[in-house]
């Protein structure tokens, strides 16, 4: 008895199985990245309805698939809306270790540092935000979750670092 060529196949077979299981793996990982994506869009229109519970919903399930920087930050923002602010603390300092320079989610931690009257650690992630490009000056200028910020003299050399003048 000959037990070798019972389970000898060409090497161009076992090249070709390698490459569908390798395709049907990435397929799958597609369809997740395309899930995640379709939670966090259906979050976003939640979020602009101000149905925040139910986007807050969207964001976790687009995480539970992928875990990105913008659903976390999302979130935070979600559970600031609703007056959860150590959730929102928790959600954006998640979203700060995956991505250090999302701009949105630094300004959006300095306002929940703000609001939390932890204004040293809200001028840093202010500073950090504009240092990452963030521009919405109107907000900077308005947002009255940074109200304890403007009252704190680094708010001012912090926006003049960045050559931020507001009137």
């Amino acid at each position: 008895m000959n037990y070798g060529k019972r389970f000898w196949y060409p090497a161009w077979f076992l090249m070709f199985a390698f490459m569908m299981a390798a395709c049907q793996n990435t397929t799958q990982v597609i369809r997740s990245v395309d899930d995640a994506e379709l939670h966090f869009k259906q979050g976003i229109t939640y979020a602009g309805r101000a149905d925040y519970d139910n986007a807050i919903l969207e964001f976790q399930k687009s995480i539970n698939i992928r875990s990105t920087a913008k659903a976390y930050s999302n979130m935070g923002v979600c559970y600031m809306k609703t007056g959860k602010v150590n959730k929102a603390l928790e959600a954006l300092q998640t979203a700060v270790r995956i991505d250090n320079c999302d701009s949105f989610a630094q300004y959006n931690l300095a306002a929940v540092y703000s609001v939390m009257d932890k204004t040293d650690l809200g001028i840093d992630a202010l500073d950090k935000a504009l240092q990452c490009g963030f521009s919405n000056y109107d907000a900077i200028r308005f947002d009255k979750d940074l109200d304890n910020l403007r009252g704190e003299p680094e708010f001012r050399t912090t926006l003049e670092k960045h050559k931020v003048f507001l009137q």
